[in-house]
């Protein structure tokens, strides 16, 4: 008969909502994923402010949001392999190990394509018919702007912290100042 303080191999500790099981990501790599996830998340913030409901029911909205989300990512993944090229230049020779960098390129890119996931879901569900236009476009941008609040619980995730009342702080920050930049991008852009 086991004691119950004993461990055993399938007695696991609890899951906690936004904790990582492997919390040994380097700081560049934290620093990166974080890079894209905001900057994901102010461009397709920013893509879905140009929508008016009209744009949904021929599939413009969904095309807008999609095409942000891909080519903003490409972008993001050609100027990590641009960079890695120019520091190696730097260091003598050409960046050495092209393969694994660009693996961790892509890797750390994600959250750039996961901005866009949402919204262009809800933008291809309007498309098709539920939920309404005129309800779809402000229910993406709630979508976002979550994102932005959670953004402290992420952060705190990513470097395998834990989660505090400063975090949350931190994702109301980001909220209003990703909102000022979007609307900075619209109105210079628009």
């Amino acid at each position: 008969m086991s004691n119950e303080s004993e461990p055993t191999p399938d007695r696991r500790p609890p899951r906690r909502w936004f904790t990582r099981k492997d919390a040994d990501l380097s700081v560049e790599t934290v620093a990166s994923r974080t890079e894209a996830y905001v900057y994901g998340n102010i461009l397709v913030l920013a893509a879905l402010a140009t929508l008016t409901p009209d744009d949904v029911p021929h599939g413009h909205a969904a095309v807008v949001v999609i095409g942000t989300g891909v080519s903003t990512y490409l972008a993001h993944v050609l100027a990590h392999w641009i960079g890695h090229q120019v520091r190696g230049s730097a260091q003598n020779g050409p960046g050495k190990n092209h393969a694994a960098h660009l693996k961790s390129g892509v890797r750390n890119a994600m959250p750039i394509a996961s901005s866009a996931v949402g919204p262009a879901l809800l933008m291809l569900a309007s498309f098709w018919g539920w939920p309404p236009a005129e309800w779809a476009i402000p229910v993406a941008i709630a979508i976002i702007i979550g994102r932005f609040l959670l953004f402290g619980p992420v952060l705190t995730s990513l470097s395998g912290s834990r989660n505090s009342f400063v975090a949350l702080l931190t994702g109301i920050g980001l909220a209003v100042a990703g909102i000022l930049v979007a609307a900075i991008k619209l109105v210079l852009t628009h």
